[in-house]
């Protein structure tokens, strides 16, 4: 069995037999579009914003939501760019009615969406330090879990 037979749960062809690889399973069954959006949520474009670095998902809201942060004075820079990047792992998957994503699927996900975070924005801004935050607790729900960043020149612990 593949290691991921047990986070893909229709990785089985019509016979029941089990795809060989997880390439293949994916050439049956994805599509570009899909592909696509992936990406760009796996390896997402990040921009300068007001000496903050955040995640280009919505430019034409970004200025209003940061504005929206600090409206009520001075806030950390920390807090604003946590707050912006923040992603709910339960929000880029299907409707929970639909395919209901897995505790053990979600942690796979959320694992591996900062990794590549935390890659990228190495790349694209070298000479920054980030930290990135999946944070798990044994009590959490598949709802719980958020991928988000701040340079770590802003972030505070307490």
């Amino acid at each position: 069995m593949s290691k991921y037979g047990d986070l893909i749960l229709g990785m089985r062809d019509s016979d029941g037999s089990e795809w060989v690889d997880v390439e293949n399973w994916l050439h049956h069954i994805g599509t570009s579009e899909s592909f696509i959006a992936a990406g760009a949520v796996y390896w997402p474009e990040f921009v300068r914003y007001r000496d903050c670095i955040i995640r280009d998902s919505d430019p034409n809201n970004q200025a209003v939501n940061f504005d929206r942060l600090i409206a009520g004075g001075p806030v950390e820079r920390g807090y604003v760019e946590e707050r912006l990047n923040r992603l709910e792992i339960a929000g880029i998957v299907p409707s929970p009615e639909t395919t209901p994503l897995s505790m053990k699927q979600a942690l796979h996900l959320g694992r591996t969406l900062a990794q590549m975070w935390k890659a990228k924005l190495a790349v694209d801004f070298p000479d920054i330090e980030f930290y990135v935050s999946f944070i798990e607790h044994a009590e959490d729900t598949v709802s719980d879990l958020e991928v988000t960043f701040c340079q770590a020149r802003t972030y505070k612990m307490g």
